[in-house]
């Protein structure tokens, strides 16, 4: 429960589910957590996904598979800008973050990362819940979480 995303991360008006944790039917992953951000009209925003994998190949495919997918083969609009957010992980294995307009016209920004044996996935549509410093605020909390949970012992 410990690698959840508090709901003092975002605005007083976004609502955030406890994150679940549960083994799922991947055969390849140990356990896996997920967690969704709801905006005040209850419709969801933001996803947080992460997976421990038995290995840190199947952590690194799984990263690879989710950047060329969500990045790459997505329903974006217009090509995802890799300049947006300046943070860079200085403590993941792999680590990518881009914004780019989807289908819905949503303005989206995504981050994934591999940590050791960890993928870790986290994305969310730009508004007034969620701004652009506050997704970056997000993914400095969850990069210093992980090596916190994987460096500090």
């Amino acid at each position: 429960m410990d690698l959840g995303l508090p709901s003092t991360l975002f605005s007083d008006t976004a609502q955030t589910s406890q994150i679940h944790y549960d083994s799922d039917d991947n055969l390849e992953t140990i356990s896996s957590g997920a967690q969704t951000i709801y905006s005040e009209n209850g419709n969801g925003f933001g996803i947080y996904l992460i997976d421990r994998y038995a290995t840190f190949k199947n952590a690194k495919k799984e990263y690879n598979r989710t950047k060329n997918w969500f990045f790459k083969n997505g329903n974006t609009k217009i090509p995802w800008n890799e300049h947006v957010l300046i943070y860079k992980s200085s403590f993941a294995d792999e680590f990518y973050s881009a914004c780019g307009i989807i289908v819905a016209k949503d303005y989206r920004c995504g981050m994934a990362a591999q940590y050791q044996e960890f993928f870790v996935f986290f994305n969310a549509t730009i508004t007034e819940e969620i701004t652009l410093d506050d997704f970056q605020r997000v993914v400095i909390f969850i990069d210093k979480q992980m090596a916190k949970h994987l460096y500090e012992k």
